[in-house]
């Protein structure tokens, strides 16, 4: 995501280079970790701010109901 990104963007990667103090080489690597999962959120902050882009982390059900729609169901299930 973050290669398809600057590239969207068409962000220089020497503008990133420049602002997040690596070489090639590194950026390189946190682009392989992130398609591997395994970059940290701090790195890909990082990388994103550095493309003038803002990270968004969130954590949400495949099915679609809301947490309060689960809190209600499970609240109700412990009542029973």
């Amino acid at each position: 995501m973050l290669r398809e990104v600057r590239h969207a963007l068409g962000v220089p990667t020497a503008e990133i280079l420049g602002k997040i103090d690596v070489n090639p080489s590194v950026l390189f690597r946190l682009e392989q970790s992130e398609l591997r999962g395994t970059i940290s959120l701090i790195r890909l902050h990082e990388v994103a701010e550095a493309m003038d882009c803002k990270l968004v982390y969130a954590i949400v059900r495949r099915n679609g109901k809301t947490l309060e729609e689960l809190a209600e169901k499970r609240e109700a299930g412990n009542r029973e």
